[in-house]
């Protein structure tokens, strides 16, 4: 029984990854008609050099917790 579980729960997770991929590669494709190129090259690199900051943070928030 538990190993039916974990089955359903592996399979519903993957399903809603996919779901979550679907609609941001929607979002993205869609967002390109309404913003410029420009703007878009923008937005892409402000997220990229938010992520690279968040992991910067989150690493030197785990080293301080660990020592």
């Amino acid at each position: 029984m538990g190993g039916l579980i974990l089955l359903a729960m592996g399979v519903d997770m993957v399903r809603a990854d996919y779901a979550w991929y679907i609609m941001v590669a929607f979002g993205i494709d869609r967002g390109k008609n309404v913003i410029s190129d420009k703007g878009y090259r923008i937005m892409i690199r402000g997220c990229g050099i938010f992520l690279v900051c968040f992991g910067f943070w989150f690493l030197n928030t785990a080293y301080h917790h660990l020592y």
